[in-house]
């Protein structure tokens, strides 16, 4: 079923995020950005040469939104990561199932389409367990991080919006990471050659880098067939699986453990994810919904 790529999606961000928040003292925001969209441009080129698909499309506009909305939305994703715990920075980018569904609301009242509310229903419970989460009062110095993460799920939801526009044009993914990654590596690199750049890396520095490279480009394919397959309120719910991600390997690698209000909203994110998708599941066939 393509919606669970998404899901397979959002354990490698929360992967990349654990990446990022090692190497946050080590490298900038632009230095991650490029480095991971450099691996990813270069993966993708031989990619599309391998399959013989070419870099002409015919829906250049949407390109240009999805990656203009993807740059913005990883730039604030990692900034976010490298100054808030990590199931917390998480648990902000992921109130993108809720801009989600906002878009696919308006745009069924704008077609005068049929609202599923079970599912809507699921998002707004699901939010309501992003906000258990979150509960704890943020530091003073914290409130820049907090509108990042925010406005980077603004950003998420808008990227993906646009993905799955791309879907519904018979887009190949390949091309689709292509052109974002290229576009992260156009927006970085100048910045990283002009500013300061980490010195004295570690074979451990080295390894994140390349494990953020790696992990990115399979996201990014991940993503793109998710969303250009898949089912949007299907996958704006297993997004939310993202946050558990995050929190699990934020208690294992930075003894960030969970108090019981926020292990409620983790249960309470969970539970919706697979209310979700054993509705959808049980409403319509399987091939109807790959």
């Amino acid at each position: 079923m393509s919606s669970f790529w998404s899901l397979f999606s959002t354990f490698l961000s929360a992967c990349i995020a654990v990446c990022v928040k090692a190497t946050a003292e080590e490298y900038s925001f632009y230095e991650i950005l490029t480095y991971r969209s450099l691996f990813s441009l270069i993966v993708s080129y031989g990619l599309l040469k391998y399959y013989g698909i070419s870099l002409s499309t015919n829906h250049p506009w949407l390109h240009l939104g999805r990656c203009a909305a993807g740059v913005v939305a990883m730039s604030l994703s990692i900034v976010t990561v490298q100054h808030l715990a990590l199931g917390s920075a998480q648990a902000l980018q992921y109130t993108a199932p809720l801009f989600t569904a906002t878009f696919v609301l308006t745009s069924l009242l704008l077609r005068d389409g049929e609202i599923d509310w079970p599912l809507l229903i699921i998002i707004a419970v699901g939010f309501f367990g992003v906000c258990l989460i979150l509960r704890p009062s943020y530091e003073a110095g914290q409130i820049i991080p907090v509108l990042t993460g925010l406005l980077g799920g603004f950003f998420i939801a808008l990227a993906t919006w646009i993905l799955r526009s791309l879907g519904r044009e018979k887009e190949p993914e390949i091309r689709t990471v292509f052109f974002f990654s290229l576009s992260c590596t156009l927006c970085g690199l100048p910045a990283m050659l002009i500013c300061h750049t980490a010195e004295n890396q570690t074979p451990l520095d080295i390894a994140f880098l390349f494990a953020i490279g790696l992990m990115g480009v399979a996201g990014q394919l991940a993503l793109s067939r998710g969303w250009g397959r898949g089912i949007p309120l299907l996958n704006a719910v297993f997004q939310f699986a993202g946050i558990l991600f995050a929190v699990f390997l934020g208690a294992v690698f930075f003894d960030e453990w969970p108090d019981i209000l926020s292990w409620l909203g983790l249960m309470t994110v969970l539970s919706c994810a697979f209310a979700a998708s054993y509705m959808k599941l049980k409403r319509r066939p399987v091939e109807s919904l790959a």
